[in-house]
């Protein structure tokens, strides 16, 4: 799936990502290596992620930058 960055919260290290295919903003969490793979994280950035059910709702996993031209990773 395709989208954009919406906020990031550095300390925290989570943030919200709007998909490409509307519908609702995505949370999601990055860990170290997340966050080393995807550079400078900035409002606006296009990445490409999966998105798994969690009981809180959906999260947006495997954030890597740019938008792909196929959505399977």
């Amino acid at each position: 799936m395709n989208g954009e960055i919406i906020w990031y919260n550095a300390s925290k290290r989570y943030g919200f990502v709007r998909p490409s295919e509307g519908g609702a903003e995505i949370v999601f969490h990055l860990d170290e290596a997340d966050e080393a793979l995807l550079g400078a994280i900035l409002r606006g950035q296009a990445v490409n992620f999966m998105v798994r059910q969690d009981p809180s709702g959906p999260v947006a996993r495997r954030l890597a930058p740019g938008h792909l031209l196929d959505d399977s990773i």
